[in-house]
């Protein structure tokens, strides 16, 4: 019992993470994570050195945390596409 709810736990603070406007429109897999690669699939063609510097932790990977963060510089309207809904 005590491991379900602690599985139950898990699940809940992974959907509350990855539950951001930003987070839904890049992370494409749903796994958390930005990759560069998931932002140019999406329209943005950022610098490798601006996602290199926005990747604190250099796990070639952006949380939800780095991608706020760094969203100004990394995600300007310059270079990331307007897609229409």
């Amino acid at each position: 019992m005590k491991n379900l709810g602690i599985v139950l736990l898990l699940s809940l603070l992974s959907s509350v993470a990855a539950a951001h406007p930003l987070m839904d429109k890049f992370d494409l897999n749903s796994d958390g994570l930005v990759t560069n690669q998931e932002l140019k699939e999406a329209g943005c063609s950022a610098r490798d050195s601006k996602f290199k510097a926005a990747d604190k932790n250099g796990d070639g990977s952006l949380t939800k945390r780095e991608l706020l963060k760094a969203k100004n510089f990394l995600l300007s309207s310059s270079q990331c596409a307007k897609k229409s809904s």
